[in-house]
């Protein structure tokens, strides 16, 4: 027998094998494809816009959706949760700016369509000042009966934010449902909100102190 002779496979049968192994994945964990709907975007580094004396006032979407591929398994339990969509805020410039979406999704999955790409940016410069607090009942009173704030622990908070957004604000409310006072004097404390002068709410500025603390609150016969 020839020492340099080996058994080998026939290079007729490997194209059958090939595709036998194919066929059998294919029916275990076949391919599929997904859409996923709603996942938030994040505005990631407003820090740094900060630091450069500058703020956010507005983005063209808050979410998106994609569809995706991957095996059947994998594509199962994916949920929006799952997947992160993110915006660099550290790029941007003051004025109008198109930033790419960032979308990360589990390993074994493939990220084939986006409903959008790019986002709109507008950055202004950052500014800030003092507002009143104002204080209001909410909630269900006994007949005759009223809230009324005794004390608190401060007049006026600082919000900061995108010029035009800050340029509105006229006050910050807080809430205090009925449920939370008694006939007995309590400490409360509340979350703040900043409103326009005609009583709407303004996003995307921020409020130092968040919460407020008022000193005394309670529930009173009106007069």
């Amino acid at each position: 027998r020839d020492l340099h002779s080996f058994p080998t496979r026939r290079s007729s049968d490997l194209p059958g094998s090939a595709i036998l192994w194919m066929y059998v994945m294919a029916e275990v964990n076949p391919a599929a494809t997904k859409s996923i709907k709603d996942i938030s975007i994040s505005y990631i580094h407003t820090d740094m816009l900060t630091e450069r004396g500058l703020a956010m006032s507005a983005g063209s979407a808050s979410t998106l959706d994609i569809e995706v591929t991957g095996s059947r398994s994998a594509l199962s339990s994916v949920t929006a949760g799952d997947i992160s969509a993110t915006v660099d805020m550290a790029v941007a410039v003051k004025g109008d700016n198109e930033i790419a979406i960032t979308v990360r999704v589990p390993s074994g999955i493939t990220v084939t369509r986006k409903s959008i790409s790019k986002i709109s940016a507008t950055v202004e410069s950052l500014v800030s000042k003092e507002v009143d607090v104002s204080i209001m009942y909410t909630g269900k009173f006994k007949e005759n009966q009223q809230g009324l704030t005794v004390a608190v622990s401060s007049p006026t908070v600082t919000l900061s934010g995108a010029e035009s957004l800050v340029n509105i604000v006229s006050y910050a409310r807080g809430s205090i449902d009925a449920s939370r006072l008694s006939s007995d004097e309590t400490d409360i404390t509340c979350q703040l909100q900043a409103m326009t002068q005609d009583g709407s709410q303004v996003s995307g500025v921020t409020m130092s102190p968040e919460t407020w603390q008022i000193g005394r609150a309670s529930c009173r016969e009106r007069v």
